[in-house]
């Protein structure tokens, strides 16, 4: 029987491209039991085909579009946006380091872009406490969590391996502990993982 709840739900580039397989056994699932599933990828992946996917599931465009994402900061785009400066700075990586800083800056930006898109805006304002909002990855548009104070909403974050493990980027991974502060339901695909989380 279908609740009257929606999710929101954060892609890498689902349902385009053939990346995230696992999430067609998964949504078939929770469309029988949810009244809508928006979809956000954040890019388009290797296709811009489109898979099928259940009736009660909206795909939007993907956030990033067809642009090439840069990991750098565009200052204007930054200072016109709802990004918290504290949760910026706090974040900063603390030694020099050429890849940790890529890493930061394309958290940032990819959190700018998150809020920035006025479809994410408008659905996210519209969502009561009983709604969901599922960022299938720990990485990409999941790095928006810090900056969601306002939202009723619950806030689920699935983990898997390359969005886990700091060492596989160094040893750091930008605004982690916020995330996991403010995600009301991390979910991990392995029992390791829960052992290292």
């Amino acid at each position: 029987m279908k609740s009257n709840r929606s999710i929101i739900l954060f892609t890498s580039s689902y349902p385009y491209g053939t990346g995230e397989q696992f999430l067609k056994n998964e949504l078939n699932f929770l469309s029988e039991f949810f009244k809508k599933i928006e979809i956000f990828p954040l890019k388009f992946g290797k296709s811009k085909k489109e898979r099928t996917t259940p009736e009660n599931v909206k795909i939007h465009e993907p956030i990033l579009g067809e642009n090439k994402f840069k990991n750098r900061f565009n200052l204007k785009t930054i200072l016109n946006s709802e990004i918290d400066y504290k949760t910026i700075i706090k974040h900063f990586p603390a030694d020099f380091n050429f890849k940790k800083m890529r890493f930061y800056l394309s958290a940032i930006n990819i959190a700018n872009a998150v809020l920035a898109n006025s479809k994410v805006k408008n659905i996210l304002s519209d969502l009561a406490a009983n709604d969901l909002i599922y960022f299938y990855w720990g990485n990409g548009s999941s790095f928006v969590t810090p900056f969601l104070k306002n939202n009723k909403a619950k806030k689920i974050i699935r983990l898997h391996g390359t969005d886990l493990y700091e060492n596989l980027h160094n040893n750091y991974f930008p605004l982690r502990e916020n995330q996991l502060v403010d995600a009301d339901l991390i979910l991990l695909i392995s029992s390791n993982g829960k052992k290292y989380l």
